[in-house]
Parts: C-alpha cells; sequence; structure tokens
C-alpha cells in the first residue's frame, strides 16, 4: 500500500545534482494564471483586513526557519 496518493515509489536522493535546479521542462508547472494570482491576491488582502500585520507575521515565522523571500 502506498503511504500517499503522491507516493509512486520516486527515490530523489538517486537525482544528479544539476537537476535539482535545472528540471526537465515536462516536470515544471505552468505560471499560475493571471486570474488565479488575483484571486491569491484578494484573498490575502481580505485576511489582512480581518487580522492587521498577519503577513507581516507569516513572514517572520518563515524567516526564522530559514526561508528566504525575494
Amino acid at each position: 500500500m502506498r503511504e500517499s496518493e503522491f507516493d509512486d515509489g520516486a527515490d530523489g536522493t538517486k537525482v544528479p545534482k544539476v537537476k535539482w535546479f535545472l528540471p526537465d521542462e515536462r516536470l515544471v508547472p505552468a505560471p499560475a494564471s493571471e486570474e488565479l494570482r488575483g484571486e491569491w491576491e484578494r484573498k490575502r488582502r481580505e485576511k489582512e483586513e480581518r487580522d492587521p500585520g498577519c503577513t507581516e507575521r507569516v513572514r517572520e515565522e518563515c524567516m526564522k526557519k530559514g526561508m528566504r523571500f525575494g
């Protein structure tokens, strides 16, 4: 039995390092549509209106965990 619906037996430890940064184009998802990006932005603004400062708090927590933002 598979552990999850995404577990197809792939072993990422056997992927060459160059493929970490230059994956095959067919494996990279298409960019999100402008409509979808607009929806995400609308939801973010609504959440920020309900809880001012929530976006910055989430960013700070992520940075504490070592995540970086562009």
